[in-house]
């Protein structure tokens, strides 16, 4: 594997775990724009599983709107 990556757009504290494990902490203010995150390749590398994998988040903020988006991408090497 080469990189792993999440690009978020948030407006809230966000932990996102990769089958359990904790693979990321972000405490946000408010923002509308895209920020691309590179992940820590042995952090993920050994919360990933062969078959199936599940990718939860835990969203949360204390007041006003809230959003999240995020998306996963993941080189891996040829």
């Amino acid at each position: 594997m080469k990189r792993a990556e999440l690009a978020l757009c948030h407006d809230c504290n966000v932990t996102i775990y990769l089958n359990g494990s904790p693979i990321l902490e972000k405490n946000a203010s408010y923002s509308d724009r895209w920020e691309t995150v590179e992940l820590p390749l042995d952090t993920f590398s050994k919360a990933l599983r062969n078959g199936t994998n599940v990718l939860a988040v835990e969203a949360y903020a204390y007041s006003g709107a809230r959003y999240f988006d995020c998306g996963l991408t993941v080189d891996t090497e040829e």
